[in-house]
């Protein structure tokens, strides 16, 4: 199927060419540009509650807090926004028969809405102040809620108080839960402690003391048995239902929520450094923290059929759903159109890997048209990618500390598990058996492909490459070595076996972003945070003067075909061309609104292109006749 789809891209691509530039170029000229975008869907801008239907596990409602609204969404494969209430809310339920919707506001009002979004009746009163949660219990005949007054209220359904307000918190409640069995419920305040109640308000167990400050969520496991609360501490703490310690408290983010899955299987928690953390119930991570949010993330909830949940991004305006085992499932729901960073060409240069800000990428033709659906599969950022030399397959490191090998039609062919660092680089050797990924630790891991399964390739014993993290990669074309540049300024030229040839401690002040062999292996070129280009014989000898031109860091570099013609792009938005001797050829090439992050050259070499870092755009450019 790949070399049928890449026929198909081939017969489609049309770039403009001229002839050979041999000797000395004349001029350029702007052939075209693509711009690439993929709108936002209107998600919520600021998601602070989330709540899933019981009833159906693709829908559930969001709280968008920047203007209150209530919008009530359904998923498959895309997002659809069935409701959007006016409600003015600060928290939102679902009824478990999701008959009905219950929504809080600031001024201490409870509303009910049917399933169409009409209100019902009159607003339920009591509490003073902002009502931070609600929860209905498992029966749906009654709601609790969480109040600034200190004040957990047990409320029926035709708005009158069933019980006296419970009383015994000194602050602020921020969350409320029913027990599975319905007997009890469990509330957490910024006064630190965690209470339990039977329903008519009789203290069962607590104050629950050892949160140093604000403890935002409390929750019940599936079998009742135990809570976990999630505090400004930083801790997770898990408690027997007799309010004893179960185990140690676990750190690892501040923690605006906490949850269990329906199956009893995981406990997930959401944090203020935007990550995930998914536990074992002993407490031990299932995996590295999910990083898919650019931010604090304030909500988060399980489908009812535990196979997935969903997080709420407080300043990337993100909604994103989570397989059970941290991978993403589908595409966000978004507020803000999604930013895209081109990382690389392919090598016949008619495909660009064009990555997103939620850990999925695109293939999109360099002429601009999108390429099947997105590749889904890392949790965090994709920072590097690369294509094998036959351009059938891609290889991407992500910060969520996996490099994965996909086929170019999209089918996920191997998992490269790393040792939790962010990945920062990767490439592909020459013979594409080997799949190289550098670390924020300085690590370069190898991994020998074994046709394609999911449990990974055969592991290389990996090398310490750099005091920092590694920057680029690249094989030579010969694969009989390959070359490293780190965050510490130094190259280091390997032979295939992992044993070091040569070392240039101080090859560039500063991190090392771009490394590229010329295409019969003669000579290389490096580039990064100086804005210098060098060129080197493969041995590590310097050649010729620093080309200093470029006024940021240099992202990426190209030889021409017939390695007469180094391109490099850099953060100040130019694309340049040198010679090998190290001088200008031609007038700096500009256009995109930003970083120029990835260059490349048409096969026949008459054609230069260019990816922006977030201007979503591919940019032509036509090299004139040589002057004879």
């Amino acid at each position: 199927m790949a070399m049928g789809l890449r026929n198909l891209l081939l017969s489609l691509l049309n770039l403009g060419v001229v002839s050979s530039h041999s000797g000395v170029l004349s001029a350029q000229i702007f052939v075209g540009e693509t711009e690439i975008h993929v709108p936002a869907q209107g998600g919520p801008l600021t998601p602070v509650k989330l709540t899933f239907d019981q009833t159906n596990p693709n829908r559930f409602a969001v709280v968008d807090v920047s203007d209150g609204s209530v919008g009530v969404w359904t998923f498959d494969e895309d997002f659809t926004k069935e409701l959007d209430i006016d409600a003015r809310a600060v928290a939102v339920a679902i009824s478990p028969d999701a008959s009905v919707i219950a929504t809080t506001t600031i001024r201490g009002q409870i509303f009910i809405w049917d399933r169409d979004g009409n209100q019902v009746g009159e607003p339920f009163l009591g509490h003073e102040g902002s009502i931070q949660e609600l929860d209905f219990s498992p029966d749906g005949r009654y709601l609790a809620s969480a109040g600034y007054d200190g004040t957990v209220r047990i409320w029926n359904m035709d708005g009158t108080m069933k019980e006296e307000p419970f009383l015994g918190h000194t602050e602020w409640v921020r969350s409320v839960a029913y027990s599975p069995d319905g007997t009890k419920v469990a509330s957490s305040s910024i006064d630190g402690t965690v209470r339990l109640w039977d329903t008519k308000g009789k203290l069962l167990a607590g104050p629950l003391l050892g949160h140093e400050r604000w403890v935002e969520a409390v929750r019940f496991s599936p079998d009742g048995r135990f809570l976990a609360s999630a505090g400004d501490d930083g801790m997770v703490r898990v408690w027997n239902i007799d309010g004893t310690p179960r185990m140690d408290p676990l750190s690892g983010h501040r923690a605006w929520v906490v949850d269990f899955s329906p199956k009893g299987t995981v406990l997930a928690s959401a944090g203020d450094d935007g990550s995930v953390l998914l536990r074992n119930f002993d407490g031990s991570l299932r995996r590295p923290a999910l990083r898919g949010h650019a931010g604090s993330v304030q909500a988060l909830a399980f489908s009812p059929d535990g196979e997935f949940f969903a997080t709420g991004g407080y300043y990337d305006g993100t909604v994103r759903l989570w397989n059970i085992d941290g991978t993403p499932r589908g595409e966000p729901l978004r507020a803000h159109d999604p930013w895209f960073r081109s990382l690389a060409f392919s090598p016949a240069s008619d495909l660009i890997v064009v990555a997103g800000d939620d850990g999925s990428f695109r293939l999109w033709m360099s002429d601009g048209i999108q390429i099947g659906k997105p590749f889904l599969g890392h949790g965090s950022w994709v920072e590097a990618a690369a294509f094998s030399p036959d351009g059938e397959r891609i290889s991407t490191a992500s910060y969520d500390g996996t490099v994965r090998v996909w086929t170019i039609d999209g089918a996920l062919q191997q998992v490269l598990e790393g040792d939790g660092s962010r990945m920062t680089s990767v490439a592909f050797s020459a013979d594409g058996m080997i799949v190289a990924g550098g670390n924020e630790q300085g690590i370069v891991k190898q991994w020998r492909l074994d046709g394609g399964q999911l449990d990974g390739g055969q592991p290389i014993d990996p090398i310490k490459a750099n005091s920092g993290a590694v920057g680029a990669i690249a094989f030579s074309p010969s694969g009989r070595s390959f070359v490293t540049g780190g965050e510490d300024g130094a190259m280091k030229i390997w032979s295939s076996d992992g044993s070091m040839r040569n070392a240039m401690p101080s090859a560039h002040d500063g991190q090392i972003r771009a490394i590229a062999f010329s295409s019969d292996g003669s000579a290389l070129a490096t580039a990064g945070e100086d804005g210098v280009v060098r060129f080197w014989d493969t041995d590590g000898t310097p050649r010729g003067q620093r080309m200093k031109g470029h006024q940021a860091w240099v992202r990426s570099l190209a030889f021409s075909p017939d390695g007469t013609i180094l391109a490099s792009a850099g953060d100040d938005g130019a694309v340049r061309l040198w010679s090998p001797d190290g001088t200008p050829v031609l007038d700096p090439m500009r256009g995109h609104d930003g970083s120029a992050s990835s260059v490349t050259f048409s096969p026949d070499g008459r054609t230069v292109i260019t990816g922006g870092y977030f201007d979503g755009k591919v940019r032509r450019w036509q090299i004139a006749e040589p002057v004879k």
